[in-house]
């Protein structure tokens, strides 16, 4: 999932610079919600702030002080409001538990 040019988050940081491409910069996320979908396993709801990720990818969830290695194993686009921000997504991760990430997290590519 990569986020189109004109969805930037931040104005001033170096991927909306006109003409540079933000395809280089790592995988950035930051984390919203947290819940449990049944049958899937653990959902990381949140903003796409750089990057891309794909389904297989390594992530790195940095909780507090604490550093967790999950991987991404699914990826839903979020509607609000009837429309859909390709910056908001859930992500699906192995190996965490509710207690491995909170609203507030980042996630980078690993």
């Amino acid at each position: 999932m990569k986020y189109a040019a004109d969805h930037r988050p931040d104005p001033g940081s170096p991927a909306s610079i006109e003409g540079v491409s933000d395809d280089h910069l790592p995988f950035r996320f930051r984390v919203t919600a947290v819940f449990t979908i049944t049958g899937r396993g653990l959902m990381a709801a949140g903003l796409t702030e750089q990057g891309e990720v794909r389904t297989g990818d390594e992530l790195v969830v940095h909780h507090g002080q604490a550093r967790t290695t999950a991987t991404c194993r699914g990826i839903e686009m979020i509607r609000t409001n009837g429309s859909v921000d390709i910056r908001t997504v859930g992500l699906l991760l192995t190996a965490l538990t509710k207690d491995d990430v909170a609203e507030g997290d980042i996630i980078l590519g690993a």
